[in-house]
């Protein structure tokens, strides 16, 4: 994507590479992710590292109903952060994710929330 900030007298091109895998656990349990990525300044600030590790995993609690899920964005960047929360799935193919965000290790993020609606149609 691009981005054409507002408060500099400069634009920047940004971009965030990544690469990451899905593994299953054994019976059913959930879920765990693992992948690298790649962050310009003009995406991750104009301070900290442009290389990181992603990492995030999704446990079910109730299947389809109530799922414990965290991921973090490693680095002492300005999008370095952790998030631990949940989903909840509701009716019509619709999930709810609530969670807290804590900043990464060495990075001086603030905490914060998170709340996101997203609409996830099954395919037929």
């Amino acid at each position: 994507g691009s981005t054409t900030p507002v408060y500099q007298e400069r634009v920047f091109l940004a971009n965030f590479t990544y690469v990451n895998t899905a593994l299953k656990l054994p019976d059913d349990r959930g879920e765990v992710y693992l992948g690298g990525y790649y962050a310009n300044q003009a995406y991750r600030g104009e301070r900290g590292d442009p290389l990181g590790v992603l990492v995030g995993c999704d446990i079910p609690i109730v299947e389809k109903k109530f799922h414990f899920m965290a991921d973090f964005i490693s680095g002492r960047n300005d999008m370095s952060v952790g998030v631990i929360g949940a989903v909840i799935y509701l009716p019509r193919s619709w999930q709810l994710s609530i969670g807290g965000q804590v900043p990464g290790p060495g990075s001086k993020n603030p905490y914060g929330a998170v709340i996101e609606l997203t609409y996830a149609p099954s395919p037929e």
